[in-house]
């Protein structure tokens, strides 16, 4: 091979890995502001139950990761997995989700670290719930909303119960709420969903 051939397949190379980061980049931006069905365009089958629309969480919920994200760097964002519960308390249903979207979490290895753990809530945590996340989930991230405000965002999915005990949600890095997980689901589908979504999201660090 001459030296000018081996040059041009380099540039080949280089300039198709830039190719597509720039696309994994631009699709991502457009999946996250709702412009685009990321998870049909590739083809994924979802385990989960897609919001389409997604519904615009950081609008409603003040939080760092999802705030200021003007520049093109995505390497501080983390995906979220969203447990709700109904004023200050968390059920037995409530408990379970959080104990498998920890589970999941952990059984993600490596990738661990981009994937945080939330508990909103509408109302200031009671002393059992305190209890229980200070004994058995010292990383979950607490978010309290008021219950007109989480109804209002749920405004347009009226088919989805925010207040359902039990389920749980996967939330991109920009802050929108995505894919949605119902009572019972033994955290299989969660871990491929979040595993695909990972594995394609321009994120990685």
């Amino acid at each position: 091979m001459s030296q000018s051939s081996g040059r041009r397949e380099l540039y080949i190379i280089l300039g198709t890995v830039a190719a597509l980061v720039a696309l994994s980049t631009t699709l991502f931006v457009l999946s996250s502001r709702g412009e685009l069905n990321l998870a049909s365009l590739l083809g994924t089958k979802n385990l989960g139950e897609l919001i389409a629309p997604p519904l615009p969480l950081s609008s409603v919920v003040e939080d760092p990761q999802w705030q200021d994200h003007s520049s093109n760097d995505y390497s501080d964002r983390l995906w979220t997995f969203l447990v709700i519960a109904e004023g200050g308390a968390c059920g037995d249903a409530c408990a379970q989700a959080l104990y498998l979207t920890r589970q999941v979490r952990t059984a993600l290895g490596r990738e661990t670290y981009r994937v945080r753990r939330m508990l909103l809530l509408t109302a200031p945590p009671g002393s059992a719930l305190t209890a229980l996340i200070e004994a058995e989930h010292p990383d979950l991230v607490t978010a309290q909303l008021a219950p007109e405000q989480l109804r209002s965002l749920f405004s347009a999915q009226p088919n989805l119960d925010p207040y359902l005990a039990g389920q749980y949600f996967v939330v991109d890095p920009e802050g929108w709420l995505m894919l949605r997980y119902v009572p019972g689901e033994d955290g299989k589908h969660l871990l491929s969903d979040i595993n695909f979504l990972l594995k394609n999201s321009p994120e990685k660090r």
